[in-house]
């Protein structure tokens, strides 16, 4: 009973500080000019955002048993996944032993991308272990151009880090964009046919024919070569996977469309046909070109983004979407970015119509026809830790000096806590948990 008079009176107590500074507010209304009004009301808004901060507890940090979330997904045939696996308030990090090394990776969706390609492996080990396949690999190898190798990037090294790189995508300063090269294919793989049969083989089997798994990269050149080059047709060598035809599509593919333009079209291609998309999303934007330019994204997130953003082209200010696309410096946040466009054209579609792109503390939210804020992200975990708390409090302070909190949206792919709930609804947002896209 004492604790819950504690609580009133430190609640009532709040109620008076919250008085007291609106009616300082109120009277500055007849005394300041414009711009002084607008930075008092910043002030005061960040005082109030501030003392329901300081008053709140945070959360630590959980971990969590592999088997105990992943159930038969904690291993397969060629991985483990090591526990705990931790979070850092917003995804979840995944570590995996493999025949092939260990991985680190980042965030619910990544992960089941990877368990897609480590399939895929399997599958193709499978078939390189049958003569017709080494028969067929050898007769390749007397062409005159070495193919493997070509396209294959770096693999994903395993760094411990304490926030992960879709954390820091939340973070105000944007980073930097790499540009390397505009297309992973080469000109001699072209014209022999083994980019073209590497597309079929890998969006047969569900996965990204640009691939940044080295494992998987590999093993798809292989293929595409004993193809192209050595006789041995698509069709044939996927009468050689195990169990007849190719795993299911991937997200990477997940619309039809989308796998048809991969599978169809070289990266330059593609190029031409995402520039084309985001123009009329964005109009002649510089994003384009740096979005287009990030070798971070392989040509099939792109597509997948440029298609989500053109059924977004009513919307206004898409642009500041693909600005903050375009500046991403990490394959997971690529990944976060890619499977957060097919979300937010699902929620345009499906849930509720945006009407315009808003960027709050330097993330591009979406607000709908009746004013309301929206975020729509695939979050794993929300826990109310202090970076969170701060994040939300700047969200809602700008939206407060701005004089447009409506209220927030936010929907998730995960789960928050108990706690985030109770301190969300004191800033007024409100939160969808496990949404599906």
């Amino acid at each position: 009973m004492a604790a819950e008079q504690n609580s009133f009176y430190q609640l009532r107590g709040w109620y008076t500080i919250r008085s007291d500074l609106m009616a300082i507010w109120e009277m500055s209304v007849y005394r300041i000019s414009n711009r002084a009004l607008r930075f008092v009301s910043s002030l005061i808004a960040g005082m109030v955002i501030a003392t329901t901060v300081l008053a709140a507890p945070f959360e630590t940090l959980p971990s969590f048993d592999a088997s105990a979330v992943l159930g038969p997904k904690a291993a397969g045939s060629n991985y483990k996944v090591t526990s705990p696996i931790r979070t850092d308030g917003l995804v979840r990090t995944y570590n995996l032993e493999t025949p092939y090394g260990q991985f680190r990776v980042e965030g619910d969706s990544f992960f089941q991308m990877r368990l897609k390609e480590l399939a895929a492996i399997e599958a193709l080990s499978k078939v390189e272990d049958t003569k017709t396949f080494r028969d067929s690999f050898q007769k390749s190898l007397k062409a005159p151009v070495n193919f493997v190798g070509d396209a294959i990037t770096k693999p994903v090294e395993t760094v411990e880090r304490t926030v992960s790189g879709v954390g820091r995508l939340f973070g105000r300063v944007a980073s930097g964009v790499r540009n390397v090269g505009k297309s992973p294919d080469n000109m001699a793989q072209a014209l022999l046919g083994v980019s073209s049969a590497k597309r079929e083989i890998a969006i047969g089997l569900g996965v990204d024919p640009y691939t940044d798994f080295k494992p998987l990269a590999e093993r798809l050149e292989r293929a595409a070569q004993a193809s192209a080059v050595g006789g041995l047709t698509v069709k044939g060598l996927f009468l050689l996977v195990p169990g007849g035809a190719g795993l299911a599509v991937s997200s990477a593919s997940s619309a039809s469309n989308v796998a048809d333009l991969v599978r169809e079209r070289t990266p330059s291609e593609l190029r031409d046909i995402n520039r084309s998309k985001l123009t009329r999303a964005v109009g002649g934007k510089r994003s384009i070109g740096l979005f287009l330019d990030n070798r971070n994204y392989t040509p099939a997130d792109q597509t997948i983004i440029a298609e989500a953003l053109f059924k977004l082209r009513q919307v206004r200010n898409v642009n500041a979407f693909l600005v903050r696309a375009a500046g991403i410096a990490e394959r997971s946040q690529a990944v976060f970015m890619r499977v957060r466009a097919a979300m937010l054209a699902r929620h345009h579609r499906d849930v509720e119509p945006f009407s315009e792109f808003v960027t709050i503390a330097g993330i591009p939210f979406c607000r709908s026809n009746d004013g309301k804020t929206i975020g729509v992200f695939p979050i794993d975990d929300l826990v109310w830790t202090e970076r969170t708390a701060g994040l939300v409090s700047r969200v809602s302070g700008e939206l407060d000096s701005a004089g447009q909190n409506k209220g927030v949206e936010l929907f998730i792919t995960g789960k928050a806590t108990k706690l985030s709930k109770k301190e969300l609804q004191k800033f007024n947002w409100s939160i969808v948990e496990q949404v599906t896209w």
